[in-house]
């Protein structure tokens, strides 16, 4: 046995070494790795309470939306829209996303919609939900 500043003491055994902690080296770790391991629990119940999917036609349909920017967006069943800044126009849900075609604006947007119905498009960094 091998002792090293003693906090660390190797043990070398059939070729293979390991290091066991000791003393206030050791206690420290235990409440690092266990703050550690509480941080990640709470991130992962945090990322799987938050589960957010690509919207449906169904849940656009109908809906007027206020973003957190001021703009109002009603999507109308028949695929119109009518968007505060963008003008009127079209939208359809498309395999890549929500197919926008408006008197200012034209573009392909990823929307997103929670479990609590709340719409985000991470391009604009909009969140909305039904207005009031």
């Amino acid at each position: 046995m091998l002792r090293l500043s003693g906090y660390v003491r190797f043990f070398v055994r059939f070729g293979w070494c390991s290091a066991i902690r000791t003393n206030v080296f050791a206690v420290g770790m235990r409440k690092r790795r266990s703050t550690l391991g509480l941080a990640f629990g709470i991130s992962l119940a945090f990322v799987c309470c938050a589960a957010a999917r690509p919207v449906t036609t169904e849940d656009l349909a109908g809906r007027t939306i206020c973003y957190n920017n001021g703009m109002k967006a009603t999507y109308f069943s028949d695929g119109k829209l009518e968007n505060s800044m963008t003008g009127k126009g079209t939208w359809k849900v498309v395999p890549d996303g929500v197919q926008i075609n408006a008197e200012r604006y034209s573009g392909l947007e990823d929307f997103e919609i929670s479990p609590d119905r709340t719409i985000s498009v991470a391009a604009f960094g909009l969140i909305g939900n039904d207005c009031k």
